[in-house]
């Protein structure tokens, strides 16, 4: 079977979040934090999602000038707050 490698509708991206969660034995924050504001493609084989990823534009700056950058998801940062709970 060949693998079809195309944009993510959210039924797509959510069958990849669901497969990465198995991969990664854990939820993977980016894919629903992230994915919204993203770049979000997956591979299809036989109908079915096989894997993923996003990237997207972030600012960057060096020297006072902004330089380009890219940024690929899988970290592990939590949505919306620090790691820590505030004291």
């Amino acid at each position: 079977m060949d693998v079809e490698f195309t944009e993510a509708d959210d039924a797509r991206w959510e069958e990849y979040d669901a497969l990465a969660r198995r991969a990664y034995g854990q939820p993977v924050p980016d894919i629903t934090c992230l994915g919204p504001h993203a770049d979000r493609r997956v591979a299809v084989r036989g109908g079915r999602v096989v894997a993923g990823g996003m990237g997207m534009l972030v600012p960057q700056w060096f020297g006072g000038r902004p330089v380009p950058a890219g940024d690929t998801g899988r970290s592990s940062r939590r949505c919306g707050g620090s790691r820590r709970p505030s004291p």
